[in-house]
């Protein structure tokens, strides 16, 4: 069995979601596609491997301070197409762990970098990754670092999200939009990582589904809906 990292955070947000599409093969319904936040991780990833291919740094990574480049790496394709990902063949649980980063950086000392992009049309720049609804972004680096780490590289703690903010004071479109852009470290821990894998392993073992958690707005939704007469 090959399960994503969305699908491991999924569990996090609700066992019941996860078993029912795993186990019992009911999908939660699909959201809305992101098109322009893909067409901007399409755009930065051509900059990006612009200076991959030169050896040299992007302007963000010069803006920022940091001595930073893209990663040259023979996997780093791969790594970053959603079908296959980093993989990480786990023969004790029998499954096969992935998930597709955004890119990979390295410092002077050969030190890796997980790096994802963000974009959005906030009314204010993102500057930080403290607000709680971020957490979904912050366990998908950790577990990319989890993954690269399986496959033999040294990976630093810290993850950078590049998060690009539209600019919406502008008077005009002109088939144009403007980007503020903020480099931003989040330094995390891997350490929930495998103990939430044994739980993983355990609920797929289930022949009912868990409990409908409260916190989980699908769940709500059949409830409430079953609730009507």
């Amino acid at each position: 069995m090959r399960i994503s990292r969305t699908g491991v955070d999924k569990y996090s947000e609700c066992p019941r979601c996860f078993h029912l599409q795993y186990v019992k093969g009911l999908k939660r319904p699909p959201g809305y596609p992101f098109s322009l936040n893909n067409t901007v991780d399409a755009l930065l990833k051509k900059e990006f491997d612009t200076h991959r291919a030169a050896g040299t740094q992007h302007p963000a990574q010069l803006t920022f301070g940091t001595d930073l480049r893209p990663a040259q790496h023979e996997q780093i394709n791969r790594w970053r197409t959603n079908r296959s990902g980093v993989e990480f063949v786990d023969e004790h649980r029998e499954i096969t762990w992935f998930g597709a980063i955004d890119d990979l950086w390295i410092d002077s000392q050969g030190l890796y970098y997980v790096v994802d992009y963000k974009a959005t049309g906030k009314l204010q720049p993102v500057l930080n990754m403290d607000p709680d609804w971020m957490s979904g972004y912050k366990r998908q680096a950790e577990f990319y670092q989890f993954l690269l780490r399986k496959n033999g590289l040294e990976v630093s703690d810290r993850a950078y999200f590049l998060y690009c903010t539209g600019d919406r004071s502008r008077a005009v479109f002109n088939e144009e939009i403007k980007f503020h852009s903020e480099l931003i470290a989040y330094d995390g821990s891997t350490e929930w990582i495998e103990s939430t894998l044994d739980q993983v392993v355990s609920t797929l073992a289930l022949e009912e589904s868990p409990a409908a958690n409260e916190e989980c707005n699908y769940c709500k939704y059949v409830n409430e809906r079953n609730s009507i007469n």
